[in-house]
Formats: structure tokens, C-alpha cells, sequence
């Protein structure tokens, strides 16, 4: 591929991810807080992070032969964008409407999910083609830099705006008069109306994210290799040479992470008792952690290797979750997030530079649509044992300090496994 055509899709792919980053921003990152604000349950704000996207995987299970139907994936992965797209007015107009079952959030979580999780397979697929390798870990590190910013501004000024309903609602209550209906949305659920509006502009920013994924140069015949393998073939192919031991690992590790983190934003809302936009600062630290760590994680991936990125990030993760456990101070869990996402950022760059060496090209995407389905199965069990936990418990400090603490435990449990695997070394794709 030609230089100026890999700067053309580097410069695309940066900015498709800054208003990907928008979207996630304003709408996925506050789905929690919005399960909250209209029905008050904290495992159901929990279970929000994880179970739509559980549904999700089992669509992508059909990604491999989406793609060949399209013979492209760029194809497929703007097709999944326009899709979000549209879910997001549809969680907007349930959000102005005020009323609605918990499961019909459910379904339009799930749908606005699949965009991502079905998109992503054949997203990470045309990476591996677009990128090349010996600039890979430096782009993916100064790209998610980029990405952190741009969520990290759609965070707070949503926010911003929830937190301010109460004050700007009287105004434009009767700015509304005109239209009875809004009027009285914004006098009697303001709060809604809000997330209604940054559920509106998560559609349009996701739009223009659309329009640059589609400006990308894929290569020509760029599936032509790709082949179609199912679920059972894809299972054997990743036990062949120990790949489905590592993988198993990075699956184990999405339980331990789920039994604990989706239950976070709950935790801070209902026991900590922050306003919107003192969540959100703690979420923007998290967000700077990620930043600040990508750079240090690439270049140990340079210069030390994948094997041992993913040693330090397994680590350091293992605590982070009893660190939130010991206080509800919130300088406190300002520190306690900066050292979450400078973890987490370690161990993503780690596990995506890992997945891309043990894939080969032409069967990368029915291999990572297994993956995947067990990773996110992995995590809607973890969240499953941890909202058990949590609805058999008075929703008090404790109760969310012994989710926090079993999942440290159980991070710690597959650390050690992750150990023992990689003294037997990591596997590598044939080809890429």
C-alpha cells in the first residue's frame, strides 16, 4: 500500500475515533447513571454495562459470513455505524417520553451494542490490513490519546447539562409553552429531557464518525482471502498451538474485571453520593490515566515485548478494584481512578497487539467473532455474580466492598494463571 494512501487512512481513522469517542461520551458512558435515574436499581444499572453487549456477541457469531455476503469490511463496519446511529434518537425519544419498561432499554442497548461489538470484528480485521505492523503500537497509542480527549470533553459537558436541568428547567419550561408536551417534560423529568438531548447528540456525532470510516481506502480484493470458519472449526483452530490458552486466559480475566466494575458508577452515585458532574471529573481522571499510560505501554511493548506488557498490566490491574472499596472520599477516588485507567490502558494496548499477532489474515475474522462471544460471555457472568451478590445484600458500603474485594481476589487467581502461560510463551499467527 502506497504511503500517502497509509497517511490517508491513519488521518481517517483518527478522527472516525475522536467522534466514535463523542458518541461513547454522551451516550454508552451514562446508560448506567440513566437505568438509575429512572428506576433506581443498581444492579439494573450494572447489568446494563454488560448484558446488551453479551446479546451482541452472539449476533457477530455471523459476522464472518457478513462480511463475505459484502466482500468488504469497510462495508460491514459502516453498515454497523449507520445502525448505532439510528438507536441513538430511538434511546433520546424514550428518554423525552419518561416511561418505558426496563427491557425495551435492554433491547435498544443491545442493538446500539451490536453496532460496535459486531462492527468491531471486521473494524479490527481492516486494521490489520491498513495498519502496518512496525508502526502499529505507536499509531494505536497516539490514536487513543486523541480518543481519551474526545470522550473525556463529551463527559462533561454531559454532565454539565444533567447537572444543571433543575436550574435551566423553569426557563425553558416556558420557552416550551408553545409546545405543551416538551413543557411539561422539562417541568416534571428534567433530568430525562437531558439525557434525551445527549442521547440526540451522541446520534449526530456518531454520523460524522460514519462519514470517516467510509472515507478509508480498503485494498482491493481486501476479503478475498478471508475464510469463513464455523464456530466449531474456529474453536479447534484456536487450541491449535496453544492460542486458545492465552485467549482463555484474557476471557478468565473479563470475569474477574465483570463481577466488580459495573457496578462502579452505582457505588459512586448511591454510596459515595457525587453529583453528575463530580462523577463525571472521576471519569475524565480515569480517561487521563489511559492517555497518560499509553505512551509508557507502547513503548514496553517495543522494547521489552507483548509477553511482558501483559504481565505488568495483569499486575497492576489486580487491585484496583479494592482500592475503591477502602474509602468513599472523593479526592480519594479521583486517585484511585487515575490508577484504574492507567491500568486498564495497559492491559487493552497489550490484549489488542496480542489478538492481532495470534490471528492469521484470512481467518482473523471468524476467529475474533469467537473470541469475542467468550470474552463478553465471560464478563456478563462475572456481572451476573456480582449483582447476585449485590441483590442478596442492603445496598450499603459493604455490600459493594465484597464485589469489589472477590473480584481483586479473582483478577488475582487468573494473574497467576496468565504467569504460568507465559513461561510457556506467546503464540504466533502465521502470517500478518
Amino acid at each position: 500500500m502506497k504511503a500517502v494512501t497509509v497517511r490517508h487512512n491513519l488521518r481517517c481513522s483518527t478522527i472516525d475515533g475522536v467522534f466514535y469517542m463523542f458518541m461513547v461520551g454522551f451516550a454508552e458512558t451514562f446508560f448506567p447513571l440513566f437505568i438509575l435515574t429512572m428506576f433506581g436499581s443498581e444492579v439494573g444499572s450494572g447489568l446494563v454495562a454488560t448484558v446488551p453487549i453479551m446479546l451482541a456477541t452472539i449476533v457477530q457469531l455471523f459476522v464472518p459470513q457478513f462480511v463475505h455476503a459484502l466482500r468488504s469490511y469497510k462495508r460491514a463496519v459502516v453498515f454497523c455505524a449507520v445502525l448505532q446511529t439510528i438507536m441513538c434518537p430511538l434511546l433520546a425519544l424514550v428518554a423525552l417520553v419518561g416511561t418505558a419498561p426496563m427491557w425495551v432499554i435492554f433491547l435498544l442497548a443491545s442493538v446500539y451494542h451490536a453496532g460496535a461489538v459486531v462492527g468491531g470484528t471486521p473494524w479490527t480485521a481492516m486494521m490489520g490490513l491498513l495498519v502496518p505492523g512496525p508502526v502499529r503500537a505507536t499509531f494505536f497509542a497516539k490514536r487513543s490519546r486523541m480518543l481519551q480527549l474526545g470522550a473525556i470533553a463529551a463527559v462533561l459537558a454531559g454532565a454539565a447539562l444533567l447537572d444543571s436541568a433543575e436550574k435551566i428547567s423553569p426557563t425553558l419550561a416556558n420557552f416550551f409553552s408553545w409546545w405543551p408536551w416538551i413543557s411539561q417534560a422539562w417541568t416534571t423529568r428534567p433530568v430525562l429531557v437531558c439525557f434525551a438531548i445527549l442521547f440526540t447528540l451522541a446520534g449526530v456525532v456518531r454520523a460524522v464518525s460514519t462519514l470517516y470510516l467510509h472515507k478509508h481506502i480498503e485494498p482491493a480484493n481486501a476479503t478475498a482471502g478471508h475464510r469463513t470458519l464455523s464456530v466449531s472449526e474456529a474453536t479447534t483452530r484456536l487450541r491449535h498451538d496453544g492460542r486458545w490458552r492465552l485467549l482463555g486466559v484474557f476471557i478468565l480475566f473479563s470475569f474477574a474485571m465483570m463481577i466488580g466494575s459495573p457496578f462502579w458508577a452505582a457505588y459512586v452515585k448511591q454510596i459515595a453520593e457525587l453529583s453528575f458532574l463530580e462523577w463525571a471529573w472521576l471519569i475524565v481522571i480515569w480517561y487521563l490515566g489511559k492517555a497518560l499510560a499509553v505512551s509508557w505501554a507502547a513503548e514496553i511493548a517495543q522494547r521489552r515485548g507483548k509477553r511482558k506488557l501483559l504481565i505488568y498490566g495483569a499486575i497492576l490491574m489486580t487491585p484496583v478494584p479494592a482500592l475503591w472499596a477502602l474509602s468513599t472520599d472523593p479526592i480519594y477516588l479521583a486517585v484511585a481512578q487515575l490508577i484504574a485507567g492507567m491500568t486498564i490502558a495497559t492491559w487493552e494496548l497489550a490484549v489488542m497487539l496480542t489478538t492481532l499477532e495470534v490471528f492469521d489474515e484470512d481467518e482473523r475474522t471468524s476467529l475474533l467473532s469467537v473470541y469475542t462471544l467468550g470474552q463478553w460471555g465471560s464478563g456478563v457472568s462475572g456481572s451476573f455474580v456480582g449483582g447476585a451478590i449485590l441483590d442478596r445484600m442492603p445496598k450499603d458500603h459493604f455490600a459493594f466492598s465484597v464485589i469489589f474485594i472477590a473480584s481483586t481476589i479473582a483478577r488475582g487467581l487468573v494473574t497467576l494463571l496468565l504467569m504460568r502461560t507465559h513461561r510457556s510463551g506467546l503464540p504466533v499467527a502465521k502470517k500478518n
